[in-house]
């Protein structure tokens, strides 16, 4: 079964890493396209039907009820999904109201985020609110509070400039603290300490 899917985030490494997983499936076959921004979803959605379309809540142009609501009533036929990495309790219960086909955290397995694509695919609705895993759990002796601060931000997809400039560091401390994490955690890559915390 063949299945097209837009996924729509301003972080090419979350992205790619969603793709991945998607592909290891072998129950279905899925074609993904890929935008960066609100724009070109529009674009996408002017030229091609999907199965469904993944939104990060907090990409360039979207972050907004009134532009989700819009966006839900120009495309009534469409299975929006909305993924996020920080959004607050309030507006997490707002998103739950439209009639999005799914909410999901950023921090949700990859396993599970596949199994849940298919669900709906499948004619479900799935809203979580819940993190897959709590980073905050993490023993202190394998990171300090920065470097899991950093961590987060990583998962999020986020490269090293951007979260330098959440910090208001420089870029070279936050690539020291990267550096550090990757170390503790033996990957030789961001790509692969996400595919290690997304399984």
């Amino acid at each position: 079964m063949a299945i097209r899917l837009l996924l729509a985030d301003d972080h090419v490494l979350f992205r790619e890493t969603i793709v991945e997983y998607l592909e290891r499936d072998t129950s279905m076959t899925f074609h993904v396209d890929q935008v960066g921004d609100l724009n070109a979803v529009k674009d996408s959605l002017g030229q091609q039907t999907y199965d469904a379309i993944i939104l990060d809540w907090n990409m360039r142009g979207l972050g907004n009820m009134g532009i989700l609501e819009s966006m839900l009533a120009s495309y009534p036929a469409q299975k929006f999904i909305v993924i996020s990495g920080v959004t607050d309790a309030d507006t997490i219960q707002k998103i739950h109201q439209t009639t999005i086909a799914g909410f999901f955290p950023k921090t949700m397995s990859g396993k599970d985020f596949v199994a849940a694509i298919k669900q709906i695919i499948g004619g479900d609705v799935i809203k979580r609110s819940e993190p897959a895993y709590d980073i905050d759990e993490i023993d202190d002796a394998i990171l300090t509070e920065r470097e899991k601060a950093v961590l987060k931000h990583i998962l999020q997809g986020k490269p090293n400039k951007e979260i330098a400039t959440d910090f208001e560091v420089s870029n070279a401390t936050i690539k020291k603290h990267v550096g550090h994490i990757l170390e503790k955690y033996e990957c030789s890559s961001r790509a692969e300490l996400m595919a290690k915390w997304i399984k």
